[in-house]
C-alpha cells in the first residue's frame, strides 16, 4: 500500500510484509491480522481481504 490510512482492496493474499509501517489487514468476515513494521507473516489465504489500514 502506498497511502496511509484505510485502503480498500478485494483479493486473497497468502503473506504480508511491512516495509516500515505497521498495518492491519481487514477480512470480509470481520476478523483482522496485524503486521508490525519490518516484519512479515502468513495471512488467512482463504479469507477475502476487504481493506488495509496503514499506520504512518
Amino acid at each position: 500500500m502506498e497511502n496511509c490510512g484505510y485502503n480498500p482492496i478485494r483479493d486473497f493474499y497468502e503473506r504480508a510484509k511491512a516495509h516500515g509501517n505497521t498495518f492491519v489487514v481487514r477480512y470480509v468476515n470481520g476478523t483482522s491480522d496485524t503486521t508490525y513494521a519490518w516484519t512479515e507473516r502468513a495471512l488467512d489465504k482463504g479469507n477475502l481481504v476487504t481493506g488495509v489500514d496503514v499506520y504512518c
